[in-house]
């Protein structure tokens, strides 16, 4: 019994390391695709956390933080095709809380970058957002999210 618990041990750390190791391939991958695009552009872009950014609007307002509740408008583009927007929340702001896994991952990097009252333009891998899932005709797309951080409710810090 012990040897069984061990052997599917090994196996899940086995497992998981070549996961890992694919994705980390694909973010590599990813990130030369949209370093080429930011040159071919002539786009001075930041690069934090694996994600790239411009900030088209400087904003002095409150630092964003995980475990904030964010309200955010955006739209969509793949880097593939950027002149094609793909969705756009513009009307009525998209509200959720930074940190809990209820966006893809490329935002939970990008959103305790800005400030409140801030736009920005981000550049997510892959790997970072929807994977293989297709997006605009495309497997693994790369894509560019236009976001403004039009409010912040910071979570209650007293426990």
């Amino acid at each position: 019994m012990k040897t069984k618990g061990i052997l599917s041990l090994f196996m899940l750390i086995i497992i998981l390391s070549t996961a890992c190791k694919k994705e980390k391939f694909q973010i590599d991958k990813d990130k030369d695709a949209i370093k080429e695009y930011l040159k071919v552009n002539n786009i001075e872009a930041i690069e934090k956390n694996n994600i790239f950014y411009t900030i088209n609007k400087a904003s002095e307002g409150e630092q964003c933080e995980v475990g904030d509740t964010v309200a955010v408008k955006y739209n969509l583009y793949a880097l593939h095709k950027p002149d094609s927007l793909l969705e756009e929340c513009q009307d009525k702001a998209f509200i959720f809380t930074v940190g809990y896994g209820r966006v893809i991952r490329g935002w939970e990097y990008a959103l305790p970058i800005m400030k409140e009252g801030e736009i920005s333009r981000f550049y997510i891998p892959s790997a970072l957002a929807y994977g293989n899932q297709e997006i605009a005709g495309k497997s693994y797309a790369n894509l560019i999210f236009d976001i403004e951080l039009c409010e912040i409710k910071h979570r209650d810090k007293r426990h």
